[in-house]
């Protein structure tokens, strides 16, 4: 159990300061705040001066998460808010890479269609309809994105 009558015991300021890492202009400080009890004849009292170290130090990382904390909740709203903005303005997927995309797509369209008649039938006639309709088709998609694209962003 603890000795319910304050401590005599005292240290010197510039001791304290090298014991808990810190200036003697920190220390002086925090005793001017108030944070530690003040020094008599530049002596602090040793278990009260701790204590109050060790509650600033524990009010100091409190505010730090604190603050990280909202510093986090900023950056998550800023960002929010660009989201939004983008979605807004249609520049979410910037254009480049956009039409990369639709590139790569229109390929694979082509790799798979091509060369379709020769797996469907032998026969020279159905294989001339069939490419021929493929053909087709593929002009008609191309002329409806480019009419989608609008003026000068076509096949050009």
């Amino acid at each position: 159990m603890p000795d319910p009558r304050p401590s005599t015991t005292t240290i010197q300021v510039p001791a304290f300061a090298e014991l808990v890492e810190t200036s003697e202009a920190t220390i002086r400080d925090l005793i001017r705040r108030g944070v530690l009890p003040k020094a008599a004849a530049g002596r602090l009292p040793l278990i009260e001066a701790v204590r109050g170290m060790i509650q600033h130090v524990r009010s100091e990382a409190r505010d730090a998460t604190l603050s990280a904390a909202q510093e986090g909740a900023r950056a998550a709203r800023a960002e929010a808010a660009e989201l939004s903005l983008a979605v807004e303005q249609r520049t979410l997927v910037p254009d480049e890479d956009a039409q990369a995309a639709l590139d790569y797509v229109c390929g694979a369209v082509v790799t798979s269609i091509t060369g379709m008649s020769a797996r469907v039938t032998r026969d020279p006639h159905h294989r001339r309809r069939i490419d021929a309709a493929l053909l087709a088709a593929q002009t008609a998609i191309a002329d409806d994105l480019d009419r989608q694209a609008g003026p000068g962003k076509g096949r050009g």
